[in-house]
C-alpha cells in the first residue's frame, strides 16, 4: 500500500469511526481501531514538496552538458528521483539539485575528463543512485580536486590577493 492508499484508508476509517452505527462493533474494537489509525498517521512521513523532475532534469543537463543527456524520463527514473528527493528534508528543493550536479561536475572522472582506458562517464541514472549519492556528497571520484576546483580555488585566492592589496594600498596611502 502506498502513502496515497494509506491515506485514503486512514480517512474513510476515521469517517467510519465518527459515525458508528449501533451494535455494529463494541467500544473496545473501536478504541483499538482508532489506535492503530493513530499509529499509522505517525508513520506516514510529512508531506513534502511536489518533486520538480522537469526541473532536475533540466538541472542536470545545463549543469553536465559533457555527459548523456537524460532524454525520457522513464518510471523508473521517477521512483529513483522520488525517492532519493523523500531522504533528506535538504533535497526536497531546486537549488539542492543544482548544487549537487554542480558538486560533481567538478570531478575529472565522472565527467570523463580523466584519462580511463574504457572511456566510462556518469549518466543520469548513476546520480540516483543511493551509493553514487552518498560518495558524490562525501567528496569521491576526486571531487574537490578536479581541474575545475583548482581553478576555482586558483581564482579564489587570487581575488583574495588582490583585495589585500587594495586594503593595504588604501592604508598606505592615507
Amino acid at each position: 500500500m502506498n502513502t496515497v492508499e494509506l491515506k485514503s484508508f486512514i480517512a474513510s476509517a476515521e469517517s467510519a469511526i465518527g459515525d458508528p452505527s449501533p451494535g455494529e462493533r463494541g467500544d473496545q474494537y473501536e478504541q483499538l481501531l482508532i489506535q492503530a489509525l493513530a499509529y499509522l498517521k505517525a508513520t506516514l512521513p510529512a508531506d513534502s514538496p511536489e518533486c520538480p523532475f522537469e526541473g532536475i532534469v533540466a538541472a542536470y543537463q545545463l549543469t553536465l552538458p559533457m555527459l548523456a543527456p537524460c532524454s525520457k524520463l522513464t518510471t523508473t527514473r521517477r521512483t529513483q528521483l522520488l525517492r532519493r528527493w523523500n531522504e533528506e528534508p535538504e533535497r526536497q528543493s531546486l537549488a539542492w539539485w543544482r548544487n549537487y550536479f554542480k558538486r560533481a561536475a567538478t570531478s575529472d572522472f565522472l565527467t570523463g575528463r580523466s584519462s580511463n582506458d574504457r572511456g566510462w562517464k556518469a549518466d543520469f541514472d548513476f546520480f540516483l543512485q543511493p551509493k553514487s549519492m552518498i560518495k558524490i556528497l562525501e567528496g569521491a571520484y576526486g571531487i574537490g580536486s578536479g581541474r575545475n576546483a583548482r581553478e576555482e580555488l586558483m581564482d579564489d585566492v587570487a581575488r583574495e590577493q588582490n583585495r589585500r592589496l587594495l586594503q593595504a594600498a588604501r592604508g598606505i596611502s592615507e
